[in-house]
């Protein structure tokens, strides 16, 4: 069965609602014993595999696949992840999770992943049977995770998904490299007009998010391109000048003005 997931203050009872995609580790080390346990995790049988992409809801009582609406971003961003790192953590066993990853990525490819009028390489959403030219800070994982599949696959694969994190990781950057401050937007959109901005105001504010740096440290380790280096230092400069505040630094609205 699927868990209830709300527990609204005012009725104290357990409410249905829909369920995001999400993915955890399933195996971890005790720290009381030192002993290793394994939890398997299988599919329902009741729930098929959707023909292409999968969506971002599940419904908790009836089982099946919600609204059409898929993101690399908020909402399916840990799911994929996790597939490609499963894989890996397991020492290359968990078949069934690289099999998952592998038809997602390449679905991901295929339907989402698109160039710009300047040739700059995004991951839009589908949003009921159209695309959606926007693309979150926190799809921006997806240049590190698509390095990552490249270098451990190395199959037929594996160069054109060098070219797609390569791409991915850059556009992330101008992100970043387009506003005032240097620091990358929540969300920012294509159009004929624009690139790799962000037009809405609730998509005009920076709260720490780490996914395009998580992208640069990878993308380093991978290529040993300096340029990914630089980029971390970009952005370790902005944030100490815009975000610093006694103890620490803060994400805000302030932090990305333009």
């Amino acid at each position: 069965p699927i868990p209830l997931c709300a527990l609204p203050p005012t009725t104290q009872s357990l409410a249905p609602c829909t369920w995001s995609l999400h993915i955890c580790p399933i195996s971890q080390e005790t720290l009381s014993t030192g002993k290793k346990w394994r939890r398997s995790v299988k599919p329902s049988p009741k729930l098929r595999d959707p023909k292409i992409l999968y969506p971002n809801y599940l419904h908790p009582k009836t089982g099946k696949w919600g609204q059409r609406h898929t993101s690399v971003g908020a909402l399916g961003d840990s799911f994929y992840e996790y597939l490609l790192k499963e894989w890996l953590r397991s020492g290359k066993r968990d078949l069934q999770a690289k099999k998952m990853f592998d038809e997602a990525a390449k679905d991901i490819e295929e339907m989402l992943i698109q160039k710009s009028a300047s040739g700059l390489t995004y991951i839009a959403e589908w949003k009921y049977g159209r695309l959606e030219h926007k693309m979150d800070h926190l799809a921006c994982f997806a240049g590190g995770m698509y390095g990552l599949a490249a270098e451990n696959e190395k199959d037929a694969n594996s160069e054109r998904w060098m070219g797609i994190a390569k791409g991915i990781t850059h556009t992330c950057h101008e992100s970043y490299d387009r506003t005032d401050t240097k620091l990358g937007p929540e969300a920012f959109r294509f159009s004929d007009a624009v690139e790799a901005r962000a037009l809405k105001q609730n998509e005009r504010y920076y709260i720490l998010r780490p996914e395009t740096v998580e992208s640069y440290f990878l993308m380093w380790r991978l290529t040993k391109d300096l340029k990914y280096r630089d980029w971390g230092w970009e952005m370790v400069q902005a944030l100490d000048k815009h975000c610093k505040v006694d103890g620490g630094v803060l994400g805000s609205q302030e932090c990305v003005p333009g």
